[in-house]
């Protein structure tokens, strides 16, 4: 466990501040982020683990018409089957 007042000074923020932040409701963007991650595990491990980027990617278009490419190819290149 980390101290609070520790943490905030040596990332020179306010303690009001940090607790500002962690009371604020999750943004639209992390929340994609976050489903979109789900989603290119959950089509990894339903190939067993034999798919690569390429053909997530191209499972993930199929699924999701309107994906937002840059954000999706963000993901996949953030998450890949040799650092899982």
């Amino acid at each position: 466990m980390f101290l609070v007042g520790l943490m905030c000074k040596t990332l020179e923020v306010s303690r009001s501040g940090f607790y500002a932040w962690l009371d604020r409701p999750e943004c639209d963007r992390a929340r994609e982020n976050r489903r979109l991650t789900a989603l290119i595990q959950g089509i990894f491990t339903e190939s067993r683990g034999i798919y690569g980027v390429p053909r997530v990617h191209e499972t993930l278009r199929q699924l999701e018409d309107e994906a937002p490419v840059p954000r999706e190819d963000h993901r996949l290149e953030a998450w890949s089957p040799d650092r899982a």
